[in-house]
């Protein structure tokens, strides 16, 4: 199968990777056209950037499971400050992993939205990925929340509201990001919200599940139900975004454990109420982050509709 919106290549009865539209069997047959992709030299290499006497590392601004964050920028360039995204040496994905996402590259490329973080190019250095984008001067929301422990109403809404502004322009671009969370919301020193890592990170986290069978994915508190299950929409960013403002209200997140635990908890809705977990909220707060974590995707709201209540209590809730 083909999908209708991207292009991309589908098992029969899937979604798709790329954007997350469910493609069925027979769906809107007579509209659907089978997509070729051009004949391709089979000798031809991906088309990735190869600038690493290019590139000058300035300092190691971050590690996590997967990656390590640096500082640099090209000799060619030295004004030009960029963040490099080295993944670690046992992410090395084959020719046919690497055009998969070197596709998504450049549709994120693209990309021009003050509440999302640029993406500049793919580098293969040395035989490792890596991943050049916009330099953020600031924190990222969990070393934040970390530091702070619960963040007030007017913050949680200026936070969603903005990351509400991301989602509806990548989702009218077709890309669902699937890893909404804490670590990939950053906030820069003029306090400007910016959400990172689209869909790539995750996309070279299943990718090297798949072929080595090692866990790169950690704690799933995010992930929306349907997710474990194997499938993911849209309405898959609107559930762990509804996580994430539940955390950012009540200090930690509705779900707790790992595994089978998380799902069930997920599957029966079995989490504290947040009108219990945190005192004096308003109404409209509670329902929309509960409807958010509503197991069912056709009952979860829109984003535009989680926008409008978030910017109705930003501006009823002025900071002090």
């Amino acid at each position: 199968m083909i999908c209708r919106n991207c292009k991309q290549d589908v098992p029969d009865g899937h979604y798709c990777d790329l954007c997350g539209t469910m493609v069925k069997l027979g769906d809107e047959a007579e509209s659907v056209k089978r997509y070729k992709e051009p004949d391709k030299d089979p000798n031809e290499t991906v088309a990735v950037s190869n600038r690493e006497s290019d590139i000058v590392i300035l300092r190691e601004i971050s590690s996590g499971g997967m990656a390590v964050i640096k500082e640099a920028y090209y000799k060619s360039n030295p004004g030009f400050k960029f963040a490099l995204k080295v993944f670690k040496e046992e992410i090395n994905l084959g020719t046919k992993e690497l055009e998969k996402i070197y596709k998504k590259i450049n549709i994120l490329k693209t990309f021009d939205h003050k509440n999302i973080v640029k993406i500049y190019d793919l580098h293969i250095i040395g035989g490792k990925i890596n991943m050049a984008m916009e330099f953020i001067k600031g924190k990222d929301l969990y070393k934040i929340i970390s530091e702070k422990g619960n963040l007030d109403l007017f913050q949680t809404a200026e936070i969603c509201s903005a990351l509400c502004e991301a989602l509806i322009y990548s989702h009218s671009k077709n890309i669902v990001h699937r890893d909404i969370k804490p670590s990939n919301v950053m906030i820069d020193e003029k306090n400007t919200i910016k959400l990172t890592d689209f869909d790539i990170a995750f996309e070279i986290k299943n990718t090297v599940t798949a072929l080595t069978g090692k866990d790169f994915f950690g704690t799933p508190l995010y992930m929306a139900y349907e997710q474990h299950l194997g499938r993911h929409s849209f309405k898959s960013d609107i559930y762990s975004l509804g996580v994430l403002a539940y955390e950012l209200l009540a200090g930690e997140p509705p779900f707790k454990g790992s595994g089978m635990d998380i799902i069930y908890q997920k599957e029966k809705k079995s989490y504290i109420p947040l009108k219990d977990a945190v005192s004096a909220l308003p109404l409209e707060i509670c329902e929309i982050i509960d409807k958010c974590l509503d197991p069912n995707p056709d009952l979860r709201p829109s984003l535009e509709e989680v926008k409008n209540v978030f910017e109705f209590s930003q501006k009823n809730n002025l900071r002090k």
